[in-house]
């Protein structure tokens, strides 16, 4: 596993909706100014999913921001309270705070999303001028968490349900999904597209990806798509794992570094 010692992490807090979203920020060596990822975990997820990217990507030459969203991993909040709305606000302010650094290029900032973080990152790309987009797995179709309709989920009372492991979601966040279309949002992003995904992925379709990269290749838009076949939701084969963390790292290196690579 890649370690620091090519470059530097710093941690901080990021203020978003009148509270604080942690962060762990890994440069390159040199002085910059460095493209940059920023990087947007599942529902109930946390940072630390990234931390062997973000050191590979450091080492490549691009910095990398793992964020906690709002009530997940060391931010505050309640998960109760995690909508799609307080996601992307806190994506907004995370890109907003990368763009502030003088160590970070202002035009050089991707967005990186797994599953819900997909859904997160397909919203936002666009509208953060985002130069290029990673998709691993997301959530392009809303229609499970408008309909709370798996079978594996335990209704509470106030409208809340029981995912898994203990984590509960508050009303709000399935409200918040009738009112976004991730999938219709990725497929018209203008910039370079990665997607990536387990096919034996029980949670999100792997045909929802494919869906994309037709419909973006139809468009004659830049996409890029890997299919792992021994992989479900989280990757888990650990070959496969390897060439995802190396298709990524080479993605963003190519659209991010290009001619400002040393």
């Amino acid at each position: 596993m890649p370690g620091p010692a090519s470059g530097r992490e710093q941690t901080f807090s990021i203020l978003t909706g009148g509270q604080l979203a942690s962060a762990v920020l890994h440069l390159p060596a040199g002085g910059g100014p460095h493209p940059a990822v920023l990087c947007l975990h599942g529902l109930a997820g946390v940072k630390s999913f990234y931390i062997v990217l973000a050191r590979r990507l450091a080492e490549a030459g691009v910095a990398c921001l793992r964020l906690d969203f709002r009530g997940c991993g060391d931010s505050a909040g309640s998960l109760e309270d995690l909508t799609l709305e307080t996601q992307t606000e806190d994506a907004a302010m995370a890109f907003k705070a990368l763009r502030g650094r003088p160590d970070i290029r202002y035009d050089g900032i991707g967005l990186l999303g797994f599953s819900m973080g997909g859904a997160v990152a397909s919203l936002m790309a666009a509208r953060l001028e985002a130069s290029c987009l990673g998709l691993w797995a997301p959530l392009l179709k809303l229609s499970k968490y408008v309909s709370r309709s798996s079978p594996a989920w335990t209704p509470l009372e106030g409208g809340r349900m029981l995912l898994w492991e203990g984590h509960v979601a508050g009303p709000g966040l399935f409200e918040s999904c009738e009112r976004h279309q991730p999938l219709p949002q990725a497929e018209a992003y203008p910039g370079p597209l990665l997607l990536a995904h387990g096919e034996a992925d029980l949670s999100v379709p792997v045909a929802d990806s494919r869906l994309l990269q037709a419909a973006r290749e139809s468009a004659g838009l830049p996409v890029e798509a890997h299919y792992y076949p021994a992989s479900g939701h989280l990757f888990e084969a650990p070959a496969e794992r390897a060439l995802l963390y190396q298709a990524t790292t080479a993605f963003f290196t190519r659209h991010l570094l290009g001619s400002h690579a040393p």
